[in-house]
């Protein structure tokens, strides 16, 4: 399996592909939605590209734009996750979003569900994929507490095309605690470790099944911000 995260804001300012060795995909915003680039080579250098512009619904488009940051593949399955926005006035509003290939240039999205990506006027994001034998891990951030302040997110698939929102849990923030942003997972053994931040402080997640977290402890921890100096 091969993951690769890209910030979302810094690839709508660069609009600069995401380049993977084995997990065959490489996606930019355009204009209008998402342009991909696949190959069956291993080696990014050497490998033939072909580019595969979707045109059906679910990729962006004339009301919305869509953002892919990160991809993993496994068993044959190369799912990649982002969001999808749309202007309103000054606002941006999104929507977590998944796109996923059974190993060929045929690229579908997976239905979308308010109650597990999001609903557009809360606005939820996914930002980074991991995969194992166990399935699908993909993390982010959503708005749904309405207090200004954003939560981490976690979705769970069993193999790249059913979604799941992991419940809420207060180890993915909360109320008063300030934002809390779950930006980038991985494999660990047959488990996952995510990495993110929590109001000032950096904040790291593990879970060995992908549905039940724990967040490392801050005291006495190198995530701690150093007291200022006397």
């Amino acid at each position: 399996m091969t993951a690769v995260n890209v910030d979302p804001s810094a690839a709508r300012r660069r609009r600069a592909p995401v380049v993977i060795a084995i997990a065959v995909l490489m996606a930019v915003v355009v204009a209008v939605g998402v342009v991909l680039w696949v190959t069956s080579g291993a080696d990014s250098d050497d490998a033939g590209w072909t580019r595969y512009e979707p045109d059906s619904p679910g990729f962006g488009g004339r009301d919305s734009s869509a953002l892919m940051a990160s991809v993993a593949t496994h068993d044959g399955t190369t799912v990649a996750v982002g969001s999808e926005e749309w202007q309103r006035g000054d606002l941006t509003p999104s929507t977590a979003a998944v796109w996923y290939s059974h190993g060929d240039d045929e690229w579908e999205r997976a239905p979308h569900d308010d109650a597990v990506f999001g609903n557009p006027d809360d606005g939820a994001a996914a930002l980074s994929v991991a995969a194992n034998d166990q399935g699908f891990v993909a993390t982010g951030v959503d708005q749904a507490l309405g207090d200004g302040d954003v939560v981490g997110a976690v979705w769970t698939s069993a193999g790249g095309v059913d979604w799941q929102r992991v419940p809420h849990d207060d180890v993915f923030g909360g109320q008063g605690q300030g934002s809390t942003q779950i930006r980038s997972v991985t494999t660990h053994g047959s488990g996952f470790v995510a990495v993110g931040d929590s109001g000032d402080e950096a904040a790291v997640w593990t879970s060995d099944d992908g549905r039940s977290w724990t967040r490392a402890t801050h005291e006495n921890s190198p995530f701690e911000r150093p007291a200022p100096p006397a």
